[in-house]
């Protein structure tokens, strides 16, 4: 039976020695869990989230022996007496805990006395004092103290000073009310305006009042003149940023925007762009593309003549586009008999110099047109020379690279003629410049001499002779000159 006053709490139970429960006798979850006491073991058991019946606690645990026991109270203030305990007994506390130690450090208190902290120990006691009396602090401790004495009102009135304002109703003497009128002027953080006009803008000027600027017309924006604030017909800025388009009254559909005579900002149609192309009908002395007229700008597209178009860069007229659809490169002087139409002049220049990756250059010098190949060599184009492949002194293999070039070979060197590396027309020429014969191994492709139908294999390249060459595919070629 429970003590009174007191519920029991009832738990699965027994009293079997060894006895554990099963985890089919006990529930666990959201809801609640239930606990198992074995009451002869001393063993309270529960079941875990994974269904496992677990130990909870235990009488038995760690035991040793003891054979003295005392306590101390160290800097507290607190002391003990009935130690040291060697066998059996009870260590009594005694003593004023310290306020260092979070006690008072005082062994009686006054009743309704104020604890206050005085930086030593014990804690001070104030009284409360008489009554009626206040806690004052003298920025050093705190006292009970009697306030001051009062006065008594006879009268009350208000001033509005130099803010504008005006007050009636005062002086009060029993009872009453002040009340406040007129304008607060500017610098007391009114206006020192009483009346506005829908759409005034305030602006400060000098005084004691604001000034107001009435609305402006429609569609003027409000600029400074300076001084004061105004309404104006036209925008002038330094430096303009727009976060939306810009959209101008009047002007021309994808006209380019300009300041006109008057630096008014307007379109026209000599120069238009429509976002992805340019146009312009300008002539010789109207509108014209960088910089504009007739003049040889320093860098930039121009217009020399009636439907003629330039280029210039700093060093002046680099070519044009004549109005026969000529182009004119380094120079601006047509053929003296009839100028002819789409046909391209080269003027003498300077030749190139160095390598040029994967590309040529063609260039005039002394009336002759030239090229120059990838790796910097010059040439004349036309009928005027054999570029040479070089002197080959060793076993050499034609190659794509020497098609419209010689070969020349000297002492030890040989040919071969691959298969499958020239196509139909190509042209490659031989020159042997040694004191004797020279084979020439060709059966890789079907080769004939000219002037003849029997298939050879090799040749026999006579001293100080030469031979061409001709390809009819990458398999079959004709062998002319001083071979056998």
């Amino acid at each position: 039976m429970a003590a009174t006053g007191y519920t029991p709490i009832l738990i699965y139970a027994s009293g079997t020695a060894t006895n554990v429960p099963l985890a089919a006798n006990l529930t666990s979850g959201a809801s609640g869990a239930e606990l198992a006491l074995n009451y002869t073991d001393g063993k309270l058991y529960y079941k875990d989230n994974s269904g496992v019946v677990q130990l909870l606690a235990s009488k038995a645990g760690a035991s040793g022996s003891v054979s003295s026991v005392d306590v101390s109270g160290g800097t507290t203030g607190l002391t003990t007496t009935g130690g040291p305990v060697t066998t059996s007994g009870t260590i009594t506390l005694a003593g004023t805990l310290s306020a260092a130690n979070g006690g008072t450090g005082a062994n009686s208190l006054t009743a309704n006395s104020v604890l206050l902290g005085n930086g030593t120990n014990p804690l001070q006691l104030v009284a409360p004092g008489a009554a009626g009396n206040v806690l004052t602090s003298n920025g050093t401790t705190w006292t009970s103290s009697t306030p001051a004495a009062g006065g008594t009102v006879t009268s009350v009135d208000v001033s509005g000073g130099t803010t504008g304002l005006t007050t009636s109703g005062g002086p009060v003497t029993t009872s009453g009310t002040i009340t406040l009128a007129g304008t607060l002027i500017a610098s007391n953080g009114g206006t020192g305006l009483s009346s506005y006009t829908a759409g005034d803008l305030l602006y400060y000027a000098t005084g004691t009042a604001l000034s107001k600027l009435s609305i402006g017309a429609s569609n003027y924006v409000l600029s400074s003149s300076g001084s004061a604030p105004q309404w104006s017909n036209t925008l002038s800025v330094s430096t303009l940023t727009l976060s939306s388009n810009l959209t101008l009254n009047g002007g021309t559909a994808n006209g380019i925007l300009y300041l006109n005579g008057s630096k008014v900002a307007t379109t026209g149609a000599a120069l238009a762009f429509d976002g992805t192309n340019w146009s312009t009908t300008g002539t010789a002395t109207a509108a014209a593309f960088i910089p504009s007229g007739s003049s040889v700008p320093t860098n930039g597209i121009y217009l020399p003549a009636a439907n003629t178009l330039g280029f210039a860069t700093a060093s002046g007229e680099d070519g044009r586009f004549d109005a026969n659809g000529n182009f004119l490169i380094g120079g601006t002087a047509a053929r003296g008999t009839t100028a002819g139409t789409k046909h391209l002049d080269l003027f003498d220049g300077t030749a190139p110099a160095g390598t040029l990756t994967n590309g040529v250059s063609l260039y005039s010098s002394s009336g002759d047109l030239n090229f120059m190949n990838s790796a910097g060599n010059g040439f004349k184009v036309g009928y005027r020379n054999v570029p040479p492949v070089g002197t080959k002194t060793g076993s050499y293999s034609l190659a794509a690279a020497d098609v419209g070039k010689y070969v020349q070979l000297g002492s030890g060197g040989s040919i071969t003629i691959p298969a499958s590396t020239f196509a139909e027309g190509d042209v490659v020429s031989l020159a042997n410049n040694t004191t004797g014969n020279i084979t020439i191994t060709c059966s890789a492709v079907t080769t004939y001499i000219a002037g003849t139908d029997s298939v050879k294999t090799s040749l026999t390249f006579a001293t100080r002779g030469v031979a061409t060459v001709f390809f009819l595919s990458s398999s079959v070629c004709i062998v002319t000159g001083n071979v056998t």
